[in-house]
Protein backbone atom coordinates (compact mmCIF):
# COMPACT_ATOMS: atom_id res chain seq x y z
CA UNK A 1 0.00 0.00 0.00
CA UNK A 2 1.44 3.23 -1.11
CA UNK A 3 2.14 5.61 2.19
CA UNK A 4 -0.61 8.38 0.68
CA UNK A 5 -3.19 6.16 0.22
CA UNK A 6 -6.71 6.19 1.48
CA UNK A 7 -7.66 3.35 3.74
CA UNK A 8 -11.17 2.13 4.89
CA UNK A 9 -11.31 1.02 8.50
CA UNK A 10 -14.37 -1.10 9.47
CA UNK A 11 -17.27 0.49 11.28
CA UNK A 12 -16.75 0.89 14.97
CA UNK A 13 -20.05 0.95 17.64
CA UNK A 14 -22.70 3.57 17.88
CA UNK A 15 -20.84 4.55 21.20
CA UNK A 16 -17.19 5.31 19.62
CA UNK A 17 -19.04 6.51 16.87
CA UNK A 18 -20.42 9.11 18.89
CA UNK A 19 -17.26 9.59 20.75
CA UNK A 20 -15.69 10.17 17.38
CA UNK A 21 -18.49 13.23 16.58
CA UNK A 22 -17.91 14.52 19.84
CA UNK A 23 -14.09 14.93 19.70
CA UNK A 24 -13.88 16.21 16.57
CA UNK A 25 -16.55 18.76 17.05
CA UNK A 26 -14.36 19.95 20.39
CA UNK A 27 -10.97 19.70 18.29
CA UNK A 28 -12.94 21.75 15.24
CA UNK A 29 -11.78 18.41 13.05
CA UNK A 30 -13.40 16.82 10.40
CA UNK A 31 -13.77 13.02 11.00
CA UNK A 32 -11.31 11.51 9.27
CA UNK A 33 -8.56 13.96 10.19
CA UNK A 34 -10.08 13.04 14.24
CA UNK A 35 -9.37 9.63 13.49
CA UNK A 36 -6.02 9.53 11.90
CA UNK A 37 -5.25 11.74 14.82
CA UNK A 38 -6.64 9.46 17.47
CA UNK A 39 -5.11 6.34 15.59
CA UNK A 40 -1.32 8.21 15.33
CA UNK A 41 -2.16 8.76 18.25
CA UNK A 42 -2.98 5.49 19.66
CA UNK A 43 -0.16 4.07 18.00
CA UNK A 44 2.65 6.16 19.11
CA UNK A 45 1.43 5.14 22.51
CA UNK A 46 2.36 1.07 22.09
CA UNK A 47 5.65 1.82 19.88
CA UNK A 48 7.67 0.33 22.46
CA UNK A 49 5.24 -2.53 22.61
CA UNK A 50 5.30 -2.99 18.98
CA UNK A 51 9.10 -2.90 18.72
CA UNK A 52 9.19 -5.92 21.27
CA UNK A 53 6.73 -8.04 19.23
CA UNK A 54 8.77 -7.74 15.96
CA UNK A 55 12.18 -7.99 18.38
CA UNK A 56 10.41 -11.69 19.70
CA UNK A 57 9.42 -12.69 16.01
CA UNK A 58 12.51 -11.90 14.09
CA UNK A 59 14.72 -13.35 16.82
CA UNK A 60 12.30 -16.53 16.55
CA UNK A 61 12.83 -16.29 12.62
CA UNK A 62 16.47 -15.86 12.93
CA UNK A 63 16.42 -12.55 11.10
CA UNK A 64 17.72 -8.89 12.58
CA UNK A 65 14.65 -6.75 14.12
CA UNK A 66 15.27 -4.24 10.98
CA UNK A 67 14.81 -7.08 8.74
CA UNK A 68 11.54 -8.06 9.90
CA UNK A 69 10.22 -4.61 10.25
CA UNK A 70 11.92 -4.29 6.60
CA UNK A 71 10.03 -7.14 5.21
CA UNK A 72 6.45 -5.93 6.93
CA UNK A 73 6.79 -2.78 5.88
CA UNK A 74 7.30 -4.00 2.29
CA UNK A 75 4.64 -6.89 2.15
CA UNK A 76 6.75 -9.59 1.84
CA UNK A 77 6.53 -10.50 5.92
CA UNK A 78 4.96 -14.17 5.94
CA UNK A 79 2.80 -15.46 9.34
CA UNK A 80 3.94 -18.52 10.59
CA UNK A 81 1.67 -21.12 11.55
CA UNK A 82 0.41 -21.83 14.85
CA UNK A 83 2.00 -24.43 16.77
Amino acid sequence: MRKDARMTIAPMSEYHFDLLMVAAWLGRKSLATQATNLICEGLDTRLEEIRSQVSYLAAKRGISTDELWSQIISGDAAHQEDG
